[in-house]
């Protein structure tokens, strides 16, 4: 006997044919139970918003110009192509796509395979290790790693006869953008976990020969913006290296960028968006100054990119050196209250974390470095949680061993504190002289100079 849910899962199965037929249409129709009841459909490009019926099924429809990839979120992320004018049923429970019988599902099909197998390969990484190998031998695992994810989609190629070309196009790069981000972050981890630095021979960056940094259609693969990312990272870290005085100029990493942005990308689309994002973090943090932002400002074509960042970098303006610091109110564990007058008469850093918040973790044993360094010093170290519930916040403390004043404003990322603050992204560090001025609203990260500023106040080390 059919159940009211089979006849409404049929009832959307039809609706997908039908429409599947229609130049430019998909349909996107699936199944979520398991508690979510929004789900979102998304990529570069746009984002759109569904909420299931009384029986978990959910449905999008949209219009498509050409092939893309997009991402389905409820309570777990699916990888999915369409291909316009295709439609596709997704079991979001079972982590499957099927029917109806066409290439955005046969192609989905895959990239669930393709994931599932990264998955298992993250399960098992050692990163300290893995980064610490000597450059033949990092570079031999890699090529390991390239040729099993590569095989998978060879396999798939050759029991799919004509696959959407531009599917295969796509997928040979978004495969190759996910392997060459290790290579760019392996200088720098292999000295951050060996404590020696590394020479590489030139061919180990080989790869950077064959990366088109201008093809405006990768924009749509996360693994490409990731391996921009990281590409701007090596860039700013092998500077770093070579001028060891960087530390002392609060705008060294934006000029690096700029010079490594502006020199890269020499197509207008793909420059916008970069540029747009790498400066956006760098205007956040307060790195920038009035003539690096009209250079930004002359770059930049995209109407509202400049905008947005001429946005963020005008409210930022009553966090500059030597304003007053707003007070605030933030609650210990045991909802004791303190206030910016309780720290008067120190230096104050705060750590504005989450606790889901993997960089912030990330910054966690270098702060507690410089705590030790510093615990005699003229100065106090808060840590301020913006995510989740009081409970969960007293958990992850307690399991990172985390000692100190731990605090949490009511609230949280709707508080008046991160409101007060402008804290759009975490983690933020944020440095106030014993006066209550801002001597940094945006303080360098622990990996990245804090110890060099601390140690440049005036009287730090007087009590």
């Amino acid at each position: 006997m059919k159940t009211a849910r089979t006849y409404i899962v049929l009832m959307v199965f039809q609706v997908c044919i039908i429409h599947g037929v229609l130049a430019k249409v998909c349909i996107v129709a699936g199944l979520s139970k398991n508690g979510a009841t929004e789900v979102i459909l998304k990529n570069h490009y746009r984002s759109d918003t569904a909420r299931t019926n009384s029986l978990g099924v959910f449905q999008f429809k949209i219009s498509l110009d050409s092939p893309q990839y997009f991402e389905v979120r409820a309570n777990r992320i699916i990888q999915v192509f369409l291909v316009p004018g295709d439609s596709i049923f997704i079991n979001l429970d079972r982590k499957t796509t099927v029917g109806p019988d066409n290439q955005s599902a046969m192609i989905s099909n895959y990239l669930i395979g393709w994931y599932a197998t990264t998955d298992s390969i993250g399960a098992h990484f050692d990163r300290v290790a893995f980064y610490s190998q000597d450059p033949a031998s990092f570079s031999a695992a890699m090529t390991k790693q390239y040729d099993t994810l590569r095989t998978l989609f060879d396999e798939f190629l050759a029991r799919s006869p004509g696959v959407n070309k531009e599917f295969v196009r796509l997928e040979k790069a978004r495969i190759q953008f996910w392997v060459w981000p290790p290579y760019n972050r392996y200088e720098y981890r292999y000295q951050l976990f060996t404590g020696k630095k590394v020479q590489p021979p030139e061919e180990f960056y080989d790869y950077l020969r064959n990366v088109d940094f201008n093809d405006a259609s990768y924009l749509q693969l996360p693994d490409f913006v990731n391996f921009i990312d990281t590409f701007l990272e090596m860039k700013v870290f092998k500077a770093t290296q070579q001028d060891q005085q960087s530390y002392g100029d609060p705008y060294f990493k934006t000029k690096v960028l700029l010079q490594a942005i502006r020199k890269t990308f020499t197509n207008q689309r793909v420059l916008d968006e970069i540029l747009y994002r790498q400066m956006w973090g760098q205007i956040y943090y307060m790195d920038v100054n009035d003539s690096l932002f009209s250079l930004i400002e002359n770059t930049l074509r995209e109407p509202k990119h400049v905008a947005g960042l001429r946005k963020l970098y005008k409210s930022l303006r009553k966090f500059q050196a030597g304003h007053s610091a707003p007070d605030f109110k933030l609650l210990d564990a045991k909802d004791n209250p303190y206030t910016l007058k309780d720290f008067k008469g120190k230096y104050l850093l705060i750590d504005v974390w989450g606790v889901y918040c993997g960089p912030c973790i990330k910054e966690l044993p270098t702060l507690k470095e410089i705590e030790t360094e510093f615990h005699d010093a003229n100065i106090t170290f808060i840590a301020v949680n913006l995510d989740g519930t009081k409970d969960a916040w007293i958990k992850r403390v307690k399991d990172l061993n985390l000692d100190g004043l731990q605090c949490m404003p009511t609230n949280g990322w709707g508080s008046e504190f991160r409101e007060a603050y402008g804290v759009e992204q975490v983690p933020t560090f944020i440095l106030i002289d014993p006066k209550g001025k801002f001597v940094d609203a945006r303080a360098k990260l622990p990996t990245e100079g804090l110890r060099y500023v601390l140690n440049t106040l005036p009287a730090i080390r007087n009590k």
